[in-house]
């Protein structure tokens, strides 16, 4: 998983580097939509992990799944929908789930990863 959150973290800083490099609207939606997907995929991919090693919390994490990405789509709508830079509010809401979700609630799941992986290889 750590390997797909600097994926998603180097999309992220992509993002933020071609906005503020004036980058073509249509540019910006690219790496938004490529974001997104990376995201989606991210997401399955955790979710699946985390019933190969039946953790308790993954209903709660799913749920926290569907509102980021709910929270997502609406700004990649707004982006899509005004003119300019991306709002300051799309980047904020990045940091927060880097901060917040991968720092935070994935570290869990990792928790648990490892007591599994200490019980199989005892």
């Amino acid at each position: 998983m750590d390997g797909q959150h600097q994926g998603l973290i180097d999309l992220m800083n992509r993002v933020f580097d071609r906005n503020e490099a004036g980058a073509s609207k249509a540019e910006i939606l690219r790496i938004v939509d490529e974001l997104g997907a990376a995201v989606v995929d991210h997401f399955s991919a955790e979710e699946a992990f985390m019933r190969s090693i039946e953790y308790d919390g993954i209903e709660v994490h799913r749920q926290t799944h569907k509102r980021l990405l709910t929270q997502y789509g609406a700004y990649r709508q707004e982006i899509a929908d005004t003119d300019g830079p991306c709002p300051a509010k799309f980047f904020s809401f990045l940091k927060m789930w880097l901060a917040s979700h991968i720092c935070g609630i994935d570290a869990k799941y990792g928790a648990v990863a490892a007591e599994s992986v200490d019980r199989l290889s005892a």
